[in-house]
C-alpha cells in the first residue's frame, strides 16, 4: 500500500511539474520570441546584376543596367525609336524597340530548355557567400539567378540556408523576400516548410504575380490618364515638381480623355500589324519571357491566355511551360494557405504599398498599388477602394474579426487578407526595400507581439513621406460636399469621354 501511495505521489509531483513547466514550453513558440539573434538572409530582388564566370578573372556582366556598354546600347536604341516615330517608319521603330529590350536583357537570354543562349555560364546562385553586421550580428544578401524558375531556385536557397546555419552555429535564420524574391520565399515555404526559419517577411512581394507583367504578356498596352493624374510622388515620373503640379490638375479635369483615346486607338490599331507581332515574337516571347522567373510573375488569372499569346502552342516550349506551370498551378492557388500555415509556427509579416497607380502605360493601371505590384496581390487579399475615392460613408469591413482593419483614410480593408493581423500598409509607399530603414524590421524581430497591434510606433496603416520616413495617417475627406464634388468631376470626365466612346464604336475595336 505504501508503495502504491509513493507511486501516486510521484505521478502527482510529475504532473504538477508539467503544469508549472507549461508556460516555459509555450514560450518556446518563436512567434513570441526575440529572434533578432538569428542570421538575416535578405534575398535580392529581380533584375539585379548577373555575371558570366562570376568570381573568376573572366567575369563579365550578363545583365547590368549601370554598365557603360548597356547605357550606350540603350541610347542608340532610343535614338532609333525616336527617328522611327518622327519619320513614321514602323519597321525602324520596331527595330529600336527590339534593340532596346536586347540592350537591357540580351546577354542573359535563355533557350527553351533552360540553358543560356550565350555559352558562357552565369553562376549567380548564392556564389558570393559572406556575412556582415549590416543590421544585426549576422546579415547576408542572397544573390541568385532570378531568371530561373522559383521552384528550382527554392532548392538553391535551402542549400544557402544550410551554409549560413553551418557558418554561424545557429539552427534557424530570418528570411526576407522583397519584390520578385518574394516569389522565391513563397516557393521555399511550399517546398521546405518552416523548420529552418525563425521568421519570414514578404516586402512589396510578387508572390501572387504583378499586373504589369500580365498586361505585357497579353499586349494590353494603353495610356490611362486617370493613372497619370493620380500618380503619387510625381517628381519621379514627370521629372520636376513644377511640371507635376501643372499636369496633375490637367489630367484630373478630363480634357485629355479624348486625345488619349486617339492615342490608344492608334496603339490598338498598330498592335494588329505584323511589325508589332515581330516585337512580341523577337523581344517579349523570345527574351523577356524566355526567363521562367519573369513568366512566373504573370498573375494566375492571366497565365493560361498569356501562354497562348506568347508561345502560340509551339511544341518547342512544351517542357519549358511544364516547369513554369508548377508555381502557377501548385503554389499560387495556395499562397493564403501557405502563409497561414507558416504563421502557426514562425513570425510572418507582409508589407504592401497603396495610394499609387501602376505605371500608366498598361490597361488596368488605375488601381491601388506601389507602382509595380497591386496592393491586393502584395497583401494577399486586401479589399481596396478606387484610387480616386474612399469607401462610402458607413462602410463596414468585410470580415468582422473583433479588430478594425480599415485604413483611417478609408481606402483599404485588410480584414480580407490572408493574415490581417500581420499585414502592414504604407500610403504612398513606393516599391522599395523600405522595411530596412524605418526600424520596423528590427522591432518585428524583437517583438513578443509581432502583429499590427503590437506597437503604437508601427500601426497597420501609415503614410510614407520618404524612404524610411512615415507619419500618422489622417482620415480622408468624406463629407457630403466632397462626395458631390467628386460626382460632378466624374460627370464632367464622362462628358469629355463621349467622343472617345463614339470613336470606339465607329472603329469597332
Amino acid at each position: 500500500m505504501k508503495r502504491i501511495k509513493g507511486t501516486m505521489a510521484l505521478l502527482l509531483a510529475a504532473a504538477l511539474l508539467l503544469c508549472l513547466a507549461q508556460p516555459a514550453f509555450a514560450f518556446e513558440d518563436t512567434r513570441a520570441q526575440d529572434v533578432s539573434g538569428y542570421p538575416v538572409i535578405e534575398c535580392a530582388g529581380s533584375a539585379s546584376p548577373l555575371y558570366f564566370d562570376e568570381g573568376t578573372e573572366h567575369q563579365a556582366p550578363a545583365h547590368d543596367l549601370d554598365s557603360e556598354r548597356s547605357k550606350n546600347l540603350r541610347t542608340a536604341a532610343i535614338l532609333k525609336i525616336v527617328l522611327g516615330a518622327l519619320t513614321l517608319s514602323p519597321n525602324r521603330l520596331a527595330d529600336g524597340v527590339v534593340d532596346l529590350v536586347f540592350a537591357m536583357y540580351g546577354d542573359a537570354q535563355m533557350n527553351p530548355d533552360g540553358s543560356n543562349a550565350d555559352p558562357r555560364p552565369i553562376t549567380r546562385n548564392g556564389s558570393n557567400r559572406q556575412l556582415d553586421n549590416y543590421l544585426f550580428d549576422f546579415h547576408t544578401r542572397y544573390s541568385f539567378d532570378w531568371r530561373q524558375d522559383p521552384m528550382d531556385l527554392a532548392d538553391g536557397l535551402e542549400d544557402y540556408i544550410d551554409w549560413v546555419i553551418a557558418e554561424t552555429g545557429m539552427d534557424k535564420v530570418n528570411l526576407v523576400g522583397t519584390s520578385g524574391s518574394g516569389q522565391l520565399a513563397m516557393a521555399y515555404l511550399y517546398k521546405h516548410k518552416t523548420d529552418k526559419l525563425a521568421s519570414v517577411v514578404f516586402n512589396v512581394s510578387y508572390h501572387n504575380g504583378a499586373g504589369p507583367l500580365g498586361a505585357l504578356a497579353l499586349k494590353k498596352i494603353a495610356l490611362e490618364p486617370e493613372a497619370v493624374a493620380k500618380r503619387q510622388n510625381p517628381d519621379n515620373y514627370y521629372g520636376s515638381t513644377r511640371l507635376s503640379r501643372w499636369l496633375r490638375p490637367v489630367f484630373e479635369s478630363g480634357i485629355f480623355e479624348f486625345p488619349v483615346k486617339w492615342v490608344n486607338l492608334w496603339i490598338r490599331i498598330v498592335f494588329k500589324t505584323c511589325w508589332v507581332d515581330r516585337i512580341y515574337d523577337e523581344a517579349a516571347a523570345a527574351l523577356i519571357f524566355s526567363f521562367p522567373g519573369y513568366l512566373g510573375f504573370v498573375p494566375l488569372k492571366d497565365y493560361d491566355r498569356a501562354k497562348r499569346e506568347l508561345f502560340k502552342n509551339n511544341p518547342v516550349y512544351e517542357d519549358y511551360l511544364l516547369r513554369a506551370d508548377r508555381y502557377h498551378y501548385e503554389v499560387m492557388p495556395r499562397t493564403d494557405e501557405i502563409l497561414q500555415d507558416a504563421a502557426e509556427h514562425i513570425k510572418v509579416g507582409l508589407r504592401a504599398g497603396y495610394g499609387v497607380p501602376l505605371d500608366p502605360i498598361f490597361q488596368g493601371s488605375s488601381v491601388q498599388s506601389d507602382a509595380k505590384v497591386e496592393t491586393v496581390l502584395a497583401s494577399s487579399g486586401a479589399t481596396c477602394a478606387p484610387l480616386d475615392r474612399p469607401f462610402p460613408l458607413g462602410y463596414c469591413q468585410k470580415i468582422d474579426c473583433g479588430h478594425s482593419h480599415v485604413s483611417p483614410d478609408g481606402f483599404v480593408d485588410a480584414s480580407t487578407c490572408a493574415l490581417p493581423e500581420q499585414t502592414w500598409f504604407g500610403y504612398k509607399g513606393h516599391h522599395q526595400a523600405e522595411y530596412l530603414y524605418s526600424g520596423w524590421y528590427q522591432w518585428f524581430l524583437r517583438a513578443q507581439d509581432a502583429t499590427v497591434h503590437g506597437s503604437d510606433t508601427f500601426p497597420q496603416f501609415c503614410e510614407m513621406t520618404d524612404i524610411g520616413q512615415y507619419r500618422t495617417l489622417e482620415p480622408a475627406e468624406q463629407s457630403r460636399f466632397a462626395q458631390m464634388a467628386y460626382a460632378l468631376l466624374r460627370g464632367w470626365r464622362a462628358l469629355c469621354g463621349l467622343p472617345a466612346l463614339w470613336m470606339d464604336y465607329l472603329f469597332m475595336i
